[in-house]
């Protein structure tokens, strides 16, 4: 899973209002994105030391850079 890349375009999409290229990149990349983690068990975020709700923001960003 690409997350850094993910939040990146996320990023990209919110904070600096490009969200045409982001969306285009995001859909760019090739099963990589966030849909998996609604199937997912979590262990990015159990690994996280920061415990960052990972995959509540990848589905968020998913929600967000998808037409669906």
């Amino acid at each position: 899973m690409a997350v850094n890349t993910i939040m990146r375009y996320n990023h990209y999409f919110g904070a600096q209002g490009r969200e045409k290229y982001s969306m285009l990149r995001y859909q760019e990349l090739d099963g990589a994105d966030a849909r998996a983690c609604s199937q997912c068990h979590g262990a990015c975020e159990k690994a996280c030391p920061f415990q960052v709700p990972i995959q509540a923001l990848l589905m968020a960003a998913h929600q967000k850079l998808t037409l669906a």
